[in-house]
């Protein structure tokens, strides 16, 4: 089965057509490199009945845009028992970013990932030091990571961060064309360096080793009918140090020029910190 096949089997929605804008947006999150080991994850846990979608277009009186529920139970494989875990996610707002948002907290949950170590220290080093040339990126920062952020517990919120760089992700131009926010992938990028490294260099190849084989060759057939878009950034970022590894490739663990232009985004962070005063 193709990769639309497999999430479209594991989709219900009241209206057709609404299944139809589904896929097609979940399709289009394929054009951006980063987002795939995520898709590709929760494909496989598709093909495997471990996750399913459910569209419900959002009512007037309703404010959440999606949401994902979890549930474990244990396997038992030979003399012992693996956790596994099934992901019902709802969405109600059908664009890329919601979509995209919801996937990765499925996707975090299964890879076990502790936010609260590296993801949160190079998150923390790009919202205190950074600003964007490009003003939609510092509006899309602070309303999205910041200002919506307020009213959320402190026990949830690196989660919450962590699936919210994702959907701004998903907000660039090169997945469906500027709407709420206008910035492309590399601007959005830029700001995001050092969480950028991490997700490229640590956290998506963690994921990658437990995709199903036949789902990235299926995902590869799907890359070949999409126009893609690419952005050796990292080569030509002339504002990021980077360590390397004893063969000479670039690592995650990289830090970042201080320079008196850079303002912060420090609110977020701050709370964040609070916990460990």
């Amino acid at each position: 089965m193709t990769i639309i096949d497999i999430v479209s089997n594991q989709t219900t929605s009241k209206f057709s057509g609404d299944k139809e804008k589904f896929l097609k947006k979940f399709e289009q999150l394929y054009r951006l490199e980063i987002l795939r080991p995520s898709l590709n994850l929760i494909v496989s846990k598709c093909k495997n009945k471990q996750a399913n979608f459910i569209i419900e277009p959002l009512k007037n009186w309703d404010r959440c845009s999606g949401h994902c529920q979890t549930q474990g139970f244990f396997e038992k494989v030979g003399n012992l028992f693996s956790k596994n875990l099934i992901h019902t996610i709802n969405i109600k707002t059908i664009e890329c970013s919601i979509i995209m948002h919801e996937i990765v907290h499925a996707v975090e949950k299964t890879s076990g990932i502790d936010l609260n170590v590296d993801f949160r220290r190079v998150l923390g080093l790009d919202m205190n030091k950074n600003i964007s040339s490009n003003l939609e990126v510092t509006s899309a920062v602070r309303n999205i990571m910041v200002n919506e952020l307020k009213s959320y517990k402190i026990n949830n919120i690196m989660e919450e961060l962590f699936a919210r760089y994702f959907e701004m992700l998903a907000m660039s131009y090169e997945i469906d064309g500027f709407l709420k926010y206008h910035f492309e992938y590399e601007d959005i990028i830029y700001y995001f360096k050092n969480t950028t490294l991490w997700i490229q260099n640590y956290f998506n190849p963690l994921i990658t080793k437990i995709v199903d084989s036949d789902v990235e060759k299926e995902a590869k057939k799907l890359l070949e009918t999409l126009q893609l878009y690419t952005k050796n950034w990292v080569d030509n970022s002339k504002d990021t140090h980077y360590n390397f590894d004893e063969q000479g490739k670039k690592i995650w663990s990289s830090g970042v020029k201080s320079t008196s232009r850079w303002s912060g985004l420090s609110e977020t962070i701050d709370k964040i910190n609070q916990e460990d005063n």
